[in-house]
C-alpha cells in the first residue's frame, strides 16, 4: 500500500448539496450582516450549465454597486462548499 491508498477519491468527497432557497437565505443573511445592501435585497439563485450562480434582484446597481459585487464574492465562496440540490429540478415557481 502506498499513500494514494489512505486518500478519498474525489466521488467521496462530494459537496455537500443545499436547495436554491437555503443558498438564497444564507446569501441574504452575509450581506444583511456585513449592512452593505438595502434591507428589501432579493437574491435569487439558479442552475447555470452544471453549477449555480446567484444575482440579486429589483436593485438600483448604481446605487449599491458594494451590495452587488458582495453577491458576487459570497456566491464564488458558497459555489466552492456547496453543490445546488436537485440541480436538474430547479424549474420551480418563485414566489411573487
Amino acid at each position: 500500500m502506498d499513500w494514494t491508498d489512505y486518500c478519498e477519491t474525489s466521488a467521496e468527497m462530494a459537496r455537500p448539496t443545499k436547495t436554491a432557497s437555503e443558498l438564497e437565505q444564507m446569501i441574504l443573511a452575509r450581506v444583511r450582516d456585513e449592512m452593505v445592501c438595502p434591507t428589501d435585497l432579493q437574491v435569487r439563485v439558479i442552475p447555470v450549465g452544471g453549477r449555480w450562480d446567484a444575482f440579486a434582484e429589483v436593485i438600483d446597481k448604481a446605487k449599491h454597486p458594494d451590495c452587488l459585487a458582495r453577491v458576487v464574492v459570497i456566491a464564488s465562496e458558497l459555489r466552492s462548499w456547496y453543490d445546488l440540490a436537485d440541480l436538474e429540478g430547479t424549474n420551480r415557481q418563485r414566489r411573487a
